[in-house]
């Protein structure tokens, strides 16, 4: 990397800018793309001199300010026939919107709970942005699972349409009102406004209308989504409660089952000055009384099956790694056939095959024997098994996310 590739950058855009290291961020982002590009942006991703030089040459059409292009609306398929949007950018657009956020999440992760366990920034990693989050759910998953030992009650839920209602301006109010709590310089906080304004304008041409919905699939949008709801985990804590969340998913720890109900309405009376509610659907109440089914449903790393591929894997022997593919593709199967393509199992099933197609011991070929008819059946009847189906070699870090 020459050093006038980050300093011209940095002077146009008015806060730091690491080319290197956003483009490796953004090549981590990249990996799990819902739309693939059939070169994996490589072409630019390893052309740092030709991404500097668009960039500035987009930011001269601009007359002194980068202008960003209006998002594509593009469909994703959700469980049976519907569908949901998805806001796409160009890759100049995602490396702005990376450069934005890795400038940014340095100085305001620390000022996040450290109750919330999703996309927290990895201050010493070089390629990722965030730090692992299977290991992250993992902790959420095991902390949260201390009700059932101690007999206690816990409320499972998660937000409504959590990206799409998210308003700009509430992104934006997030961050000025955490700036003062910032330890940084005089000179810093100014790279920190200009970032922001930077930012308010792209979202601008981002969003899906009149100020709301946030692009999903981006780790940029997950960690402007953290700030949005630090409000919110801040004010959980205060009132008392053992409150714990990754990503829109919300665990409250709870001594009685009338005292999860009412942790259930601050809850919500906290969401709605960010605009945001629980999805009904998806809220339940787990007590001493649950049955296996019940819990299994809330942590999926319960379910034999995936606790004994983990300890196969944890044997570290590659005989006994192998051994587990069939169990996997059972797994995997399984899902398919109750259309719970979107499950944690589907996820863990397919990261750990993905894993194991990425080093060489798991060919498309073994694959496509047991995998084939569902697929073109699922083509036929489940749009969203389809895509998942297609999706998953290429998903490796998507567990839990």
């Amino acid at each position: 990397m020459q050093p006038n590739e980050n300093n011209s950058l940095s002077s146009v855009f008015g806060f730091d800018v690491d080319v290197g290291q956003i483009l490796r961020n953004l090549n981590s982002d990249l990996f799990d793309e819902w739309f693939y590009d059939c070169l994996n942006y490589q072409d630019l991703l390893k052309s740092k001199p030709h991404v500097v030089e668009t960039i500035k040459n987009e930011i001269g059409k601009g007359h002194g300010r980068y202008p960003p292009q209006s998002r594509i609306v593009r469909n994703i398929p959700k469980k049976g026939l519907p569908v949901r949007y998805s806001l796409e950018t160009d890759f100049f657009d995602r490396f702005v919107y990376q450069a934005i956020c890795t400038f940014l999440i340095r100085f305001y992760d620390p000022l996040l709970s450290h109750r919330v366990l999703s996309h927290r920034y990895s201050k010493y990693g070089k390629k990722y942005l965030f730090q692992n989050r299977i290991e992250r759910w993992f902790t959420f998953e095991g902390v949260t699972f201390t009700f059932s030992r101690d007999q206690r009650y816990l409320l499972v839920t998660d937000l409504a349409n959590y990206f799409e209602n998210i308003r700009n301006k509430d992104i934006l109010n997030a961050f000025e009102e955490l700036l003062p709590e910032i330890d940084a310089s005089p000179d810093e906080k100014q790279q920190i406004r200009n970032a922001l304004d930077l930012l308010g304008k792209c979202l601008e041409k981002w969003s899906f209308s009149d100020g709301f919905g946030l692009s999903q699939n981006r780790d940029p949008s997950s960690f402007l989504a953290n700030i949005v709801l630090c409000r919110i985990d801040r004010r959980m804590a205060e009132l008392g409660y053992d409150y714990y969340r990754y990503v829109d998913d919300i665990r409250i720890i709870c001594e009685t089952h009338d005292a999860a109900k009412k942790a259930m309405l601050d809850l919500i009376g906290c969401l709605r000055e960010r605009g945001l509610n629980v999805n009904s659907a998806k809220t339940t109440i787990l007590g001493p009384n649950s049955t296996d089914d019940e819990i299994v449903a809330e942590f999926p790393n319960r379910d034999p099956r995936v606790v004994a591929i983990e300890q196969m894997w944890k044997s570290k022997s590659k005989a006994i790694i192998l051994k587990s593919i069939k169990y996997l593709i059972a797994l995997l199967v399984e899902c398919i056939e109750q259309e719970k393509t979107q499950s944690r199992q589907f996820r863990f099933a397919a990261n750990r095959l993905a894993q194991l197609t990425d080093i060489g011991a798991l060919s498309a070929g073994q694959l496509g024997g047991p995998l084939t008819g569902l697929l073109v059946e699922s083509m036929s009847t489940t749009a969203r098994n389809a895509y998942h189906l297609f999706a998953f070699p290429k998903r490796g870090a998507g567990f839990g996310g």
